[in-house]
């Protein structure tokens, strides 16, 4: 359940910043271009556990704020989560060609109602394989909060198995749990990105 809802809070509040993120960093300059490309570059390339460490350790210690393990976690997840969901919008968008927007201008078509009925849309196709894929590392990923003391799956499966010696069946059946979990995302997103294709071709 633990694993559940971290990733699903990591997830919806990833979406939130790697939105603002993405609109950031096709701004082309400016503050908000350059922070958006230091916290992207950043939280892309320092692996998952960096950032989950520093924030639950480092964090506290700077700010004097008092922050729960969970807490910590969801906020490195989050970071993490908005790096990488923020090139997968921007990939999206910079894949809807030139014409419509050139054609929305054409028709002084509102800019909100632009993105909202036309740019989103299209966007949404084009970036849902790469979205359905990135959920499911997520889930993956969630397992490193186990060494925040995090009670998710991974964690349970470390604390049971070290009070019974039962190694072999508790990692096996927390395997088949994550598999369980994993592997209809990953056929999902499979099937999107062949979908997709297929449209693609079509048109």
């Amino acid at each position: 359940m633990t694993t559940f809802l971290s990733c699903c809070l990591s997830l919806a509040l990833g979406m939130v910043l790697g939105a603002v993120l993405c609109w950031g960093k096709m701004q082309g300059s400016g503050p908000l271009y350059r922070v958006s490309v230091i916290i992207i570059e950043t939280f892309r390339t320092i692996p998952e556990l960096i950032p989950i460490f520093w924030i639950y350790t480092c964090v506290p210690f700077i700010f004097d704020v008092k922050l729960s393990a969970f807490s910590s976690g969801i906020l490195a997840l989050t970071l993490c989560s908005g790096a990488f969901l923020a090139e997968i919008f921007r990939t999206g968008i910079l894949a809807i060609p030139k014409g419509q927007f050139e054609a929305c201008a054409a028709l002084s078509i509102p800019r909100v109602e632009k993105w909202k009925t036309v740019i989103i849309p299209q966007a949404v196709k084009v970036v849902f394989p790469a979205f359905v894929n990135f959920t499911s590392d997520l889930v993956k990923i969630s397992s490193l909060l186990s060494t925040i003391g995090i009670a998710d799956l991974s964690y349970e499966a470390s604390v049971i198995s070290g009070e019974n010696y039962r190694y072999l069946e508790i990692y096996t059946l927390a395997a088949v749990y994550y598999l369980l979990m994993i592997v209809p995302l990953s056929l999902y997103g499979r099937y999107c990105e062949n979908r997709s294709k297929y449209h693609m071709a079509r048109t």
